[in-house]
């Protein structure tokens, strides 16, 4: 009896030291997570209040577009374009068409040249406005509005977004096959191969270096990627390929542009909008997803939101 006792006593013993060390192991996971969080939350605290100590400010909006892909600010003439695809980004329609906006923002003309396909990216040099239309590049006159010439472009599948160089010859990424074409001379050539760049996007030109903005690698059907994209770097002169070590993979990225000789870039699946500089890429605001061709007027960031059907222009001075 005595024995059975014990081993009762014993039995029950065990079972609350089992009881108090599953509690305490409990208490110390939550404990742990806890920490975890706290630490994660005060990071990003940290981050971000680092990286906006100011507000991206919205000074306008225009909306009445069909999927604006591209705005471009002509400060000859203080006007906007701005590239209208209605309809598939893929397709030749016939559908596209550039509107003509005022350097307020305000629509002149929306149907200023018409008949196009799927117009993407913009670019001015000498009173010639560059079109990139799928297989095809538009040169059209500026003060006529009237289009003056359309280059097939043999082996694309969809030109994306064009920069002129001080020499004014013109550059074009191919988002697709990959590659970057060049036209000069009146001919088009390939430049720099789909090996050597995959999927470019967005092209911004300062000094003899052309900044590239990749979509990112692995594309898939619904155009997200394995892998997300980064910024390159590439020497005019020598076709160097160079890759920003401290801004890659931080998006599937569409426009390029410079603000106080600064690099702004945009991601247009997240709509984060990051700026880099001497001190590496910093994430500065998250504008609307879909956010296309980025530009400015000198002064503003002019965002296209091609889902939305609208133009917003944004005062980031304020960020720091």
């Amino acid at each position: 009896m005595i024995l059975k006792n014990n081993i009762i006593v014993k039995g029950i013993f065990l079972f609350i030291i089992f009881f108090i060390l599953n509690k305490l192991e409990t208490t110390m996971k939550l404990l742990k997570n806890r920490l975890l969080s706290t630490i994660l939350i005060t990071a990003q605290l940290f981050y971000f209040t680092a990286a906006h100590a100011g507000e991206a400010e919205k000074v306008w909006q225009t909306n009445g577009f069909e999927e604006p892909e591209s705005a471009l600010y002509d400060p000859d003439k203080k006007v906007f374009y701005v590239s209208n695809i209605k309809g598939s980004p893929i397709e030749k329609d016939g559908q596209g068409y550039i509107s003509r906006l005022s350097n307020k923002g305000e629509i002149t003309d929306l149907h200023w040249v018409e008949h196009l396909d799927a117009p993407k990216g913009l670019a001015i040099s000498n009173g010639k406005l560059y079109v990139a239309d799928m297989q095809r590049l538009h040169i059209i006159d500026t003060h006529s509005g009237q289009l003056e010439k359309s280059i097939s472009v043999p082996n694309s599948k969809m030109l994306n977004d064009i920069a002129v160089d001080h020499q004014g010859v013109v550059y074009i990424t191919d988002v697709l096959a990959g590659g970057i074409f060049q036209y000069k001379d009146k001919q088009i050539i390939p430049w720099i191969s789909p090996a050597q760049l995959s999927h470019p996007n967005g092209l911004f030109i300062k000094g003899n270096t052309l900044f590239v903005a990749t979509w990112g690698k692995g594309l898939k059907e619904d155009f997200s990627t394995e892998e997300l994209g980064s910024l390159y770097q590439i020497d005019l002169d020598s076709k160097a390929v160079t890759l920003i070590k401290d801004a890659q993979h931080i998006g599937n990225l569409d426009g390029i542009t410079s603000i106080n000789q600064q690099l702004i870039v945009n991601d247009w699946m997240n709509g984060n909008v990051f700026r880099r500089d001497d001190n590496g890429s910093t994430l500065l605001f998250k504008a609307a997803k879909t956010s296309a061709d980025i530009s400015t007027d000198g002064q503003y960031l002019i965002i296209p939101v091609m889902a939305e059907n609208t133009v917003i222009a944004y005062d980031i001075s304020a960020i720091k």
